[in-house]
């Protein structure tokens, strides 16, 4: 089971979207993972610090209604995130290549790598990609 928060991601109803702090957030998050555990909800302070995004994860995938493959969807407007093409008979049709980045962690086991592939990795590609 994974809980996530609803946050304001952009879009027409951002601002019907209440915000929390990252306190209450913190509170809400244990508290459920503490029921699902059936235990206290302090036993639940692993989820922060063994976070892995989904777009980390190699089976997770964003199927788009134009048929266009993501691995994460808040960069639905970056074109290194679109990985493949759902194909017709259903099959998936996946670049390897532009795979690799999103799922880097999975073989260096770093936290931040896990945590956000497209932070640290597709962000820090635009920066040295930069002229200096």
């Amino acid at each position: 089971m994974f809980f996530k928060s609803i946050v304001r991601l952009g879009g027409p109803n951002d601002n019907e979207i209440t915000r929390i702090s990252s306190a209450q957030n913190r509170y809400i998050l244990d508290t459920l993972y503490g029921r699902l555990l059936d235990r206290n909800a302090q036993t639940a302070s692993w989820v922060d610090d063994n976070y892995v995004c989904y777009a980390a994860k190699a089976n997770s995938f964003v199927i788009r209604a134009d048929g266009a493959i993501n691995k994460c969807t808040v960069a639905l407007n970056d074109e290194r995130n679109v990985v493949g093409r759902l194909n017709i008979d259903g099959t998936m049709s996946l670049n390897r290549k532009k795979i690799l980045p999103w799922i880097r962690g999975i073989e260096t086991q770093v936290p931040y790598e896990l945590a956000c592939p497209y932070t640290s990795h597709i962000k820090l590609s635009q920066s040295e990609a930069r002229p200096r």
